[in-house]
């Protein structure tokens, strides 16, 4: 018999079902790996077809102060891109379906989210969304924080993997060779 551990995700009465997003699953309905981006990309290029993915970039800067934007106000940015209402409810197994953006990488300032493949209508809809739903719930989000907020949408042509650079070590046929 396993215990949960404080790090476990609480039970969900949704928790063995599988849920059905267009985007590839990873752990969270609302993240993608780097790794799946790629591929979803690369598989969406072979197709012949008006739907692509998209990037849109979300660049928040506080302005008078030198506040660090709360991971709280973070977390429920996943869910304005995504058009979940804010607050307490339940999101039913057919509403998944509506979940369309996944958050790529990201920091205190700096969010990016591809789209699972969409028309280039339904991508600009969904900015313009993002904005009107940003002005309107901004101090649900952010609370008495002043914040400025970009928003960019682009077509995603091609999306790599993270490369790590200048790391301690470079692999070769013999092992490790350390630089310094």
């Amino acid at each position: 018999m396993s215990y949960p551990t404080h790090n476990s995700p609480p039970h969900s009465p949704i928790a063995n079902i599988t849920l059905t997003s267009p985007c590839p699953q990873t752990t969270s309905i609302f993240t993608i790996r780097a790794q799946d981006a790629a591929s979803m990309v690369s598989e969406v290029q072979k197709d012949d077809d008006s739907r692509h993915c998209y990037l849109l970039h979300l660049n928040l800067r506080p302005l008078f102060s030198d506040d660090v934007i709360p991971g709280s106000c973070l977390r429920r940015l996943l869910r304005l891109v995504n058009g979940i209402p804010l607050g307490a409810g339940l999101l039913s197994r057919d509403q998944l379906r509506g979940i369309q953006w996944r958050l790529v990488e990201g920091g205190n300032t700096a969010l990016t989210f591809i789209s699972c493949p969409l028309l280039v209508e339904e991508a600009e809809e969904s900015k313009n969304c993002l904005k009107d739903r940003l002005a309107k719930q901004a101090h649900a989000v952010f609370g008495d924080i002043t914040v400025k907020a970009g928003v960019v949408l682009s077509r995603c042509l091609e999306y790599s993997e993270d490369i790590v650079l200048n790391d301690i070590a470079v692999v070769n046929g013999e092992g490790l060779h350390f630089r310094d």
